[in-house]
């Protein structure tokens, strides 16, 4: 055996101490393989872009019921399993966008039932987890944060519905280490933008039958 590949899986340091994972792996590593000749390699992929973003979802619509004697908040969001929340790890959370924080410490977290949009009854997000969530309404966001992995590179255009749009973000610190690259121009960023502006519509333009009409309105009976 001249290499061995130990695989990925690695979680980003937002979730998992990444030293103490090396510590067991480098001691494995040396019980096991302590021949220096075999070379060992290893995918660090979801490492690298688990932690790269976080997620905004608007919200379309609120309802709710009540079900065995207690009251249950659905939220209909404009994204879903055919988007980019097909996969939910038991560590990753959801919370209610706040642009300041809040200071009503007695905001009553209420069970909660997260749909995505499509029509598709299967269409629950994170179904396997418990969600409590303040009351929402259709003016709220919801952010889903850790979502580098496993998310837009599975997201479809499932219902003509399209791909969330990214918007990158970098601190100010790196920003003056940066901004005098030869490889940026001043208009690549945007300092102090209001994050908090929603970006264009992704929902399907209404289509009307207007110029249908006009085209078949000389057309023979």
């Amino acid at each position: 055996m001249k290499i061995v590949d130990i695989g990925g899986g690695f979680l980003s340091e937002k979730t998992k101490d990444i030293d103490k994972v090396s510590q067991l792996i480098n001691t494995s590593l040396e019980e096991f393989f302590p021949d220096k000749n075999v070379k060992i390699i290893a995918e660090p992929g979801r490492y690298v872009c688990d932690s790269s973003m976080t997620l905004y979802c608007s919200i379309n619509s609120v309802k709710r019921i009540k079900k065995d004697n207690e009251y249950i908040n659905m939220i209909y969001l404009n994204d879903g399993i055919y988007g980019t929340l097909q996969f939910a790890e038991s560590w990753q959370t959801v919370s209610k966008f706040q642009k300041q924080k809040s200071t009503n410490t007695e905001e009553v977290r209420e069970k909660t039932i997260l749909w995505g949009y499509s029509l598709d009854s299967t269409d629950r997000v994170m179904k396997d987890l418990t969600v409590l969530l303040p009351r929402c309404s259709p003016l709220d966001w919801l952010v889903f944060p850790i979502r580098g992995a496993y998310s837009i590179v599975f997201c479809s255009t499932f219902g003509c519905f399209q791909q969330p749009q990214i918007r990158p973000v970098v601190s100010k610190e790196l920003w003056l280490k940066i901004k005098d690259s030869r490889a940026y121009q001043g208009s690549d960023f945007i300092e102090n933008p209001d994050i908090s502006e929603p970006f264009s519509s992704s929902i399907p333009p209404l289509v009307t039958t207007t110029s249908y009409i006009e085209s078949t309105a000389s057309l023979p009976l």
